[in-house]
Order: structure tokens, then sequence, then C-alpha cells
């Protein structure tokens, strides 16, 4: 659909899409549905899941509480590890280091968040965003000349 990128050495080199949700989903700090399992699979072949803890600090006058908690986190990776999906109980977020269009992007992830919608009823998003990281080398003998 778009022109293909004039640049010899494109300068994009990193996209993020995180969505965030208001609460985190049911059951997916200890497994993911099959249904996600398999959309995330089909475009993120290598599996390795990873435990996380999160610690949560509540400051109340001079009262300090602290509570810890472990949960699961679903990491998958491109079959070169180029691009990254990590689906937590409260976000998910996909990287790419070869973005090669937007189309190829929100394909692959679209796959993954609307079987999120669809075995998590309650799945609302509260955040969603769009990040695309450029990087220009620039040699200082002819600033303008980026190829």
């Amino acid at each position: 659909m778009y022109e293909e990128i004039c640049y010899e050495a494109p300068f994009l080199k990193e996209v993020i899409l995180r969505v965030d949700f208001p609460s985190p989903l049911d059951g997916v700090e200890r497994s993911l549905s099959k249904k996600v399992m398999n959309a995330a699979l089909s475009s993120f072949p290598i599996s390795e899941p990873q435990k996380s803890q999160t610690q949560e600090l509540q400051f109340s006058g001079e009262d300090v509480q602290s509570k810890t908690s472990e949960a699961m986190q679903w990491v998958f990776f491109g079959e070169e590890r180029e691009k990254t999906l990590i689906i937590e109980p409260s976000s998910v977020v996909q990287t790419s280091r070869r973005y090669t269009s937007h189309e190829d992007f929100i394909e692959s992830f679209d796959k993954v968040i609307s079987a999120i919608f669809e075995d998590y009823k309650e799945a609302t998003a509260s955040r969603v965003g769009l990040r695309y990281i450029n990087l220009l080398d620039i040699k200082e003998q002819d600033a303008l000349s980026w190829t």
C-alpha cells in the first residue's frame, strides 16, 4: 500500500506498541487461554515465559506498607528474535527491531489483541501507545547527508 522505504540505511530502529488494561486480566498471572496462546505463537514462534515480581508500597503518614506479588510474564519472540510480544495481566506490549510496514506490524498484534478481547470479556483498554524510535547517524562533515 505504501511506497518502499527509499533510504539506503533506514533510521527507524524500533517500534513499540502497548495496550494497558485498567484492571488485571483474571487468570493471566497463571496461564494463557489456548486461543491467545495460539494467536501469539502464530506470529511469535519462540515462547519463553518468565516469572515477574511486583512490589507495591503504600505511604500513609508515617506508616509504610509493602505488598509483594508474583505473576507470569508471557514472553514470545519472532523466529530471529527481531520482534517481541509480552503479555502480562495488566498490559500487552509488542516491539519490533526490523520494521517493514505498518500493516505487517499491526497484523501480528491484531491477532493477539483480538483473541484477548474475545476470551477475556471484561478486558478494556485504558491506554494505547505507539512509539517509533528513530536513530540518525549524522556524520560531522555533512549533517544533511542521510542517504
